[in-house]
């Protein structure tokens, strides 16, 4: 198969939109302030790249613990 045949097999199909973490990942590098969190795909870590855990998925999981062990 040559490669125009390849590319007139495509040549109809529309772009999809942008996925929107794209511009979430250009906010993130564009943004100054040196106490930004990347909420982008994967786990979260500091300028160090030890993990952080969200406070609020610390207090959940607080909870969550403290319901397990009461019953």
């Amino acid at each position: 198969m040559s490669s125009n045949a390849a590319q007139s097999a495509f040549g109809a199909v529309q772009q999809a939109p942008e996925d929107p973490l794209f511009g979430l990942m250009a906010a993130y590098r564009a943004d100054k302030d040196p106490k930004k969190v990347d909420l982008g795909i994967g786990a979260y870590r500091d300028n160090n790249a030890v993990p952080w855990i969200l406070p609020v998925v610390k207090k959940v999981r607080k909870h969550l613990i403290g319901d397990m062990l009461c019953c």
